[in-house]
């Protein structure tokens, strides 16, 4: 599942912002090269933070890989995850070299990056090939990384985003691979397989965004990356989609017992493209997310009738949706909020958005993920989103950059209504302790 994290800021840091870093600053000089083992390297040139480098790996995952292999693909990307976070303990000899790593799964889609000072980035790409090598897996890791995974997944009720995105699969999709697989079933091979058929070069794109010249970033990347073979080629079958039998239950009641509620709300989105997908970006970053948002400003500050809104992009299986998560304040009647959040929601379809909510959603998502280098996770998710839709090759970043920089009232309110007018294709009542 992909939850899109962002960082609000203030106006006031907005604008010492901008008048530092003028919005039209980004370069637009951006070059490719293709390693002879079919690996994709993009060299961004900025020269606003001579200090940094920001490094992203996605490997993007042929059309139903991860719909087939769920638990192999999450419980992987954790062991390799994990092998990078142990460079970030303040006690590590690594850690001398200032650089913060993070990591992303999606449905189509995983992704690392780093953020470093510019003269260590040969430290990081040391680290993503030996990612990309052949890997040795041991009994007690995988034993380990399998145990954590049915913690999170079946048993450890806390972490609700994990455990309602789940079960919402398996409302979702009937017969999905994650709700019928035993995860003791699956052994050491089974993941060495999964990743010499998956992380190899031919399914990676390296991304640098630094002040270094073109040459410098791609002689350092054949250094280390241009040696790794693919090892196996093992296409999936183009499984046709009409096979998915979506369940059209719309409510769904969880551990009824306890007392602490969530409602959770999933609309399918039509047709993904890059002219649907930034502005997506725009409205659940600031539209509908947190503190700031339309449904928090009513229910919330208004209402007092929620304690906080979350608003995320799920990629479950081969579609991506957007789930809005409502965290009830205690004693309140769910029949009511339920009433009041449809209420918000019509409203909005009827009468759009305000365009200074929209104005004030575009500068904040242009600082996340153009202006500020620091923005790293945005970045390379940002990044990870564009693989997902099919945009590749990056030749057309400046395009993407023009879109977000042109949205207009026009545009978000378009596409909310395109996703939000049918209504919600689940609608989940989630009670945790």
């Amino acid at each position: 599942m992909c939850l899109l994290p962002f960082v609000l800021c203030s106006a006031e840091s907005e604008k010492i912002f901008f008048n530092k870093f003028p919005i039209d600053y980004i370069s637009k000089d951006i070059e490719m090269l293709t390693l002879e083992n079919g690996l994709r390297v993009f060299s961004i040139h900025t020269d606003t933070h001579h200090e940094s480098t920001v490094h992203i790996v996605v490997y993007a995952f042929p059309r139903n890989v991860v719909r087939h292999n769920p638990i192999i693909a999450e419980i992987l990307y954790s062991i390799l995850s994990c092998r990078t976070r142990k460079y970030d303990n303040i006690s590590s000899t690594f850690n001398k070299f200032s650089v913060l790593y993070g990591s992303h799964l999606s449905a189509k889609a995983n992704v690392f990056y780093a953020l470093s000072p510019s003269d260590n980035l040969h430290h990081v790409m040391s680290i993503e090939s030996d990612r990309m090598m052949k890997i040795q897996l041991s009994e007690e890791e995988v034993k380990n990384e399998k145990k954590r995974y049915k913690d999170h997944v079946y048993h450890n009720l806390s972490r609700d985003q994990v455990l309602t995105n789940n079960m919402l699969d398996g409302y979702l999709f009937q017969g999905h691979e994650r709700v019928k697989r035993d995860v003791d079933d699956i052994g050491i091979e089974d993941f060495i397989y999964f990743h010499q058929n998956y992380y190899t070069p031919e399914n990676a794109r390296i991304i640098v965004i630094s002040s270094m010249e073109h040459q410098e970033v791609f002689d350092m990347a054949r250094d280390y990356y241009a040696s790794i073979p693919n090892y196996v080629q093992d296409v999936i079958s183009e499984e046709k989609t009409d096979d998915i039998v979506y369940n059209t239950k719309t409510v769904i009641t969880l551990d009824a017992e306890y007392g602490l509620e969530k409602l959770k709300f999933l609309y399918p989105i039509p047709n993904l493209s890059s002219d649907t997908l930034l502005p997506c970006l725009v409205m659940y970053h600031a539209l509908l997310n947190g503190d700031y948002g339309m449904i928090y400003r009513s229910l919330g500050l208004q209402k007092h009738l929620v304690h906080s809104v979350e608003s995320s992009l799920e990629s479950i299986l081969d579609d991506e949706y957007v789930m809005i998560t409502l965290t009830l304040e205690h004693g309140v009647d769910l029949e009511h909020v339920l009433l009041e959040y449809k209420r918000v929601i019509e409203q909005l379809i009827s009468n759009g958005f305000d365009a200074q909510d929209i104005t004030r959603a575009l500068s904040m998502m242009r600082l996340s993920f153009f202006e500020d280098n620091t923005g790293l996770t945005n970045k390379a998710i940002l990044y990870t989103h564009l693989v997902n839709i099919g945009l590749k090759e990056f030749t057309d970043y400046s395009k993407i950059r023009n879109i977000i920089y042109n949205l207009t009232v026009d545009d978000i309110n378009t596409v909310f209504y395109q996703i939000f007018s049918p209504g919600p294709l689940v609608q989940g009542v989630l009670r945790i302790p």
